[in-house]
């Protein structure tokens, strides 16, 4: 099993998320608002053409400084901020 923060937890992020964490993964999330709510509350879920595909969320904030030092998937569909960029790589190459 594999620890992964998903940072940008929107259409593609949540794709990605929701497989990873379905396929028994550990799975944390970077979101805001209504996305933040919807992991918070219901976990990783989408429905597709085989039906509702859905796992618990590892852990869930607005900030990577929450969620501690894991491995990281980074999905954005534009170019990510700066700030973004040197909050993330402190999180990932911090030490545990």
């Amino acid at each position: 099993m594999s620890r992964v923060c998903i940072i940008g937890a929107g259409a593609i992020g949540g794709f990605i998320g929701t497989r990873l964490a379905a396929a028994g993964n550990e799975v944390s999330a970077v979101a805001r608002g209504a996305t933040l709510q919807a992991l918070r509350q219901h976990g990783w879920r989408m429905t597709t053409a085989e039906g509702l595909v859905q796992a618990k969320a590892a852990a869930v904030s607005e900030s990577t400084r929450d969620l501690g030092p894991q491995a990281g998937r980074l999905a954005a569909q534009q170019v990510t901020r700066p700030r973004r960029v040197t909050s993330l790589s402190r999180t990932l190459w911090s030490s545990p």
